[in-house]
């Protein structure tokens, strides 16, 4: 079967997914990834649901062309696009996701919420070269949580992390 703009928009606007809806969209990444980048970057009239849609299928597809366009979108202005690229880039498995995750987990005034997303995507990355960004983070985590007891978890989800890229780095 042929993709077409029209194919796409409907895959993007639908609600549910099955379990074998991510191996049959991985399977025709090359075709469908051009309409999704389109409509990630607004160049295909698509609402706002359908643009969050497109940019968590990007990582599905896991096609390294989309990284550039999943880490400029870390930077929307948007919060639900911001966690959708974050979350794409952690399940694609591209090498350079992870170095563009890492510059984005050391900007100044990054989010604790973002930055735990990106921690969890770097860890599904398997990243162990990222260890020094991610325990800095993990640093201002627990300074900051001096004063907020809510911060508990997340700092016990980094230390997961952490834990296991440094067994992954221990077997490289």
């Amino acid at each position: 079967m042929e993709m077409n703009q029209e194919f796409v928009l409907g895959l993007v606007a639908q609600k549910d997914f099955d379990m074998d809806f991510g191996r049959r969209l991985k399977a025709r990444g090359e075709q469908v990834c051009p309409f999704l980048l389109k409509i990630v970057n607004g160049e295909i009239d698509a609402d706002t649901y359908m643009r969050k849609n497109a940019i968590a299928m990007l990582g599905t597809v896991g096609d390294e062309t989309c990284v550039q366009t999943l880490l400029e979108m870390v930077e929307d202005e948007r919060p639900e696009f911001r966690a959708n690229a974050i979350r794409s880039l952690g399940r694609m498995g591209q090498a350079d996701a992870a170095d563009g995750l890492v510059q984005k987990l050391e900007q100044k005034g990054r989010s604790l919420t973002e930055g735990s997303l990106i921690v969890t995507a770097l860890g599904q990355l398997g990243a162990g070269e990222t260890l020094p960004a991610i325990e800095g983070f993990r640093r201002r985590v627990a300074r900051e949580k001096r004063g907020a007891a809510h911060l508990a978890r997340q700092l016990a989800e980094i230390d997961g992390v952490l834990g296991e890229l440094k067994g992954v780095k221990a077997d490289d």
